[in-house]
């Protein structure tokens, strides 16, 4: 897994986790990502622009095992499936 397919697998799982996909004014950003034979980490941005709002969380850890299900569709780079 490289680093930008982790990035795009973590952005997607946090908005869907959070229930941002509801909502027009939020969004996730993902930097700082490190692969690991076992984890990922990230630090995670919930932004809240209604609001103008933002949250970080540094150093998140994420199962590769987690990450590998979720599916991307290669052309768009869109969530096909996810947990």
């Amino acid at each position: 897994m490289t680093r930008q397919e982790a990035k795009q697998k973590i952005k997607i799982y946090e908005y869907y986790l959070n229930g941002f996909n509801k909502r027009v004014d939020h969004e996730v950003e993902v930097v700082n990502i490190r692969v690991r034979k076992d984890i990922v980490i990230a630090d995670v941005i919930f932004i809240d622009h209604g609001r103008d709002y933002l949250e970080r969380w540094n150093n998140c850890e994420y199962p590769r095992k987690l990450l590998d299900e979720i599916e991307l569709e290669e052309q768009e780079n869109q969530i096909v499936r996810a947990i």
